[in-house]
């Protein structure tokens, strides 16, 4: 069964970008695995002085992604509104 790892880009527990992935993963096919990710508040930011010494929960993202067969990331769309004075 093909596995995919979900990953919504919003923490908020009532996002809309998490609540479409969850939708996603409800109505995917029988024969298709999707979970949602959802530590990504406690992943640390990017450091290669770590390499080898990586925190818990980058190295279970790790090896979810490791052993996921797609990945979908979801994230929200900012709009932007600049005002001239």
């Amino acid at each position: 069964m093909p596995k995919v790892l979900a990953i919504s880009g919003s923490l908020r527990h009532a996002s809309i970008n998490t609540n479409l992935l969850r939708a996603v993963a409800r109505l995917a096919p029988a024969d298709l695995e999707i979970s949602l990710y959802s530590d990504l508040a406690n992943l640390a930011p990017f450091n290669p002085d770590l390499e080898g010494q990586e925190p818990s929960p980058v190295l279970d993202f790790r090896a979810q992604l490791q052993a996921a067969d797609a990945v979908i990331i979801q994230a929200q769309n900012m709009h932007m509104v600049s005002q001239e004075f």
